[in-house]
């Protein structure tokens, strides 16, 4: 007979078990009596599950001496139970923490799976009743889990069985415990370390075995702490692997700690070996992929960074946590709505909305509060009043511990409670040139045209969260490039946003958009930038520094280039100032859309038949099918399929022809006129070259520019030939 390794272990083990008197098996005949056993008729899977069973009998036998109370236990080869079928837990075993087995969502909330020692199971969320043991759900996120009893919390880990998303292979367990305040980590525990565990393993459920964890202290470690930094407790890296890397401590409610690996060197040899010295020392972690500047500007700010959160305000921790947890995944933007019972923390990821967590609106409501009062500099008022719609500005001290450029606050009251946004601005040092945004050769000529104009109005315009305060920063910081230092340029933003080449200057508190141009005007500027036109006053304040002999840069919100126009009419601005090609002389309007993951990304047409029939005609008579490609289901480079987000634009330098055709018979035949005869490439057609070059999902195109046809009927043209363009 022939006995795989695991059972020979298993038996060797039970043995032992038996021999020690540490286990007793069961009298009932059944499969876990050793005698009805035949050991080598078990598969891998079977043997080392039943082996992590009598290890935990063991470990709670031995526990039980230690206590000098010592029991007979049987070994159970069911170890899978659900709350329907397992009798609720014993009143002396409520009192042990339940581990999080699971989060999952259901009518728009989410819930976790909570497993008592027993092996009683709980599906409870945010507001939930009392349950047993005492334990209340404090929040719950995709993340963690906090659970609270007798006053105090207890910071739990998710384990999604199906997923194993922390990488952790079948027979590894962890908690995280927090005692009076103090914050700890365990290591992931192997019940065998000399048994490698099985592929197949890992594709079934976890044993509910219960697991003694191995604690590591982590008092040391603030919230952020980058843990390969020289001096640090896994500073020991070599300075190359140093480039490719970064090790950041967890959250006190994170399960793992969070490696920041470069997105190019996912598989190189060290960053790998890197990897295996975490999982050899027990260290739960997961993989990020991030960028070279990135993990440079971690260590660059490792000395400082979070270093005033432990005496922070617990709020405060809490606040830096969630914005930490966001910067991790590149949002743009946090959301917190608060309602009558939960708080509702929401992502913005590659301009795709994605639930984050849920806390107890009472928590919410004092987040908020705490952020608006004791972390913003810049205030519409003294404090944080949620009946009211504000507007705020986080402190440079926050800001520098977050590694973030700028962070722009903005609230407003709603039905059932207060909304607050965070804008989060990052100094993307990679992305310097037109061509890193994502913007055509022929589009980056037009802006090197516009840059070499000595004066004149350019009108950079789209929708909010377009990128046009990032491409203002590309070309501030080009026109500073091309001038050798000869030009004074000058900023009025509210707030500055991106650090530009320039002198820039904030909007002042009781300063309104017309003041502060008109006091720009008087500060011997070459080139001007303005955050943007909002109202007349603002508006013939950019026209006016055009009009004196100034490059003027600004921003506008509208749906393409040539609407840019009528906008200023409808303004209250003169019509024969707006329709001058002299004065205005680039509208640019842009969007962003998410760029497919190379790595999981599918062909369109082994899913056509998944898509919308309508679309399909679209793609067939648009596109080049077989370049098409879809998101895919995600990998370990990207989040759910896509990775970053690129420009499509359309540029238009006015003629004297274009304005009388706006002048005489409006913009629509104006934009006819432009396409038509000056060779512009719309939006939608940037957006066609993209999707046949397989980076942009037509589906995520479609839902931010419109149908794919767009230009062919509303134009009253033929539509553009499907063509690819090299990028």
């Amino acid at each position: 007979m022939c006995i795989n390794p695991r059972a020979s272990i298993l038996m060797t083990f039970l043995l032992s078990c038996v021999a020690a008197g540490n286990m007793a098996v069961a009298a009932d005949p059944s499969p876990t009596d050793l005698s009805r056993i035949n050991i080598g008729e078990l598969s891998q899977v079977q043997s080392e599950t039943l082996l992590f069973t009598a290890q935990a009998a063991r470990a709670r036998a031995k526990e039980d001496i230690v206590n000098g109370a010592k029991t007979t236990t049987s070994v159970p080869v069911q170890t899978t139970q659900n709350a329907y079928t397992t009798p609720a837990p014993a009143s002396n075993s409520t009192t042990q923490l339940p581990v999080v087995k699971t989060v999952f969502r259901m009518n728009n909330a989410l819930y976790a799976t909570l497993l008592y020692g027993s092996g009683f199971e709980v599906d409870a969320s945010v507001g939930n009743a009392e349950l047993p043991g005492g334990f209340k759900v404090i929040s719950v996120s995709l993340d963690s889990v906090v659970l609270g009893h007798d006053g105090r919390r207890y910071p739990n880990v998710t384990a999604d069985t199906q997923a194993c998303s922390s990488g952790a292979a079948l027979g590894y367990e962890s908690a995280v415990q927090h005692v009076a305040g103090f914050s700890a980590m365990s290591g992931a525990v192997r019940i065998e370390p000399d048994i490698e565990a099985d592929p197949l393993a890992r594709q079934v459920a976890r044993p509910t075995a219960v697991v003694q964890p191995i604690t590591i202290a982590m008092q040391s470690d603030v919230v952020g702490t980058v843990l390969t930094a020289e001096g640090n407790r896994w500073g020991d890296i070599t300075s190359e692997l140093r480039q490719l890397v970064a090790l950041l401590a967890p959250a006190p409610e994170a399960e793992e700690a969070e490696l920041l690996v470069s997105s190019q060197h996912m598989h190189d040899p060290y960053v790998m070996a890197f990897m295996d010295r975490l999982d050899r020392a027990g260290v739960p972690f997961q993989t990020i992929s991030s960028t070279l500047s990135d993990i440079k500007s971690l260590y660059q700010n490792a000395g400082k960074a979070f270093a005033g959160s432990i005496d922070s305000t617990q709020r405060q921790q809490e606040v830096i946590r969630i914005i930490g947890a966001a910067h991790a995944r590149r949002a743009s933007d946090v959301h917190f709505i608060v309602g009558h019972e939960i708080t509702y923390i929401k992502f913005r990821e590659d301009g795709l909305l994605r639930e984050y967590g849920q806390i107890q609106s009472a928590v919410g409501n004092e987040l908020c509060s705490s952020l608006f009062n004791s972390m913003c500099d810049v205030k519409s008022e003294g404090y944080y009043q949620p009946e009211l719609k504000q507007d705020a500005r986080m402190a440079r001290t926050f800001l520098d511990q977050l590694g973030l450029s700028g962070a722009r606050v903005a609230t407003r009251p709603l039905v059932e409670g207060p909304l607050m946004v965070l804008r989060l601005i990052y100094d993307d040092q990679e992305k310097q040139s037109v061509d890193d945004l994502g913007f055509l050769p022929e589009q980056n000529l037009l802006f090197k045209r516009l840059r070499s104009l000595p004066y004149g109005v350019i009108i950079l315009t789209g929708p909010t969260g377009s990128g046009k305060s990032k491409s203002l920063q590309v070309q501030i910081n080009l026109l500073a490039e091309e001038c050798k230092g000869t030009k004074h340029i000058l900023t009025v933003e509210d707030p500055p946003e991106y650090p530009m080449r320039a002198n820039q200057s904030p909007l002042g508190s009781n300063e309104s958009w017309g003041e502060s141009i008109t006091n720009s005007v008087r500060l011997d500027p070459d080139i001007l930038m303005y955050g943007e036109i909002r109202d007349l006053e603002s508006a013939q304040g950019a026209l006016r520094g055009g009009m004196t002999g100034h490059l003027v840069l600004s921003t506008l919100h509208t749906n393409n280039a040539v609407a840019a126009i009528p906008r200023l009419i409808d303004m209250g601005a003169d019509t024969s100032l707006v329709t001058d090609p002299t004065l205005i002389v680039g509208l640019i309007n842009q969007s962003l859309l998410p760029t497919l993951c190379k790595k999981c990304r599918v062909p369109a047409r082994s899913q056509i038949s998944t898509l919308d029939p309508q679309l399909v005609e679209r793609l067939e008579k648009m596109t080049v099918l077989d370049q098409v490609y879809l998101a895919g289901p995600g990998c370990s480079l990207c989040r759910d399929g896509v990775n970053g987000r690129a420009a499509v634009a359309e540029i238009l330098l006015p003629t004297h022809r274009f304005m009388e055709e706006i002048r005489k018979n409006g913009p629509s035949a104006a934009r006819q006129y432009w396409v038509k005869h000056m060779d512009g490439i719309t939006k939608v057609a940037h957006t066609l070259i993209k999707i046949n070059t397989g980076l942009i999902d037509p589906r995520m195109a479609e839902a931010v520019v419109g149908p794919l046809d767009f230009d062919s009927y509303m134009l009253d043209a033929e539509a553009p030939e499907a063509e690819v363009h090299a990028q």
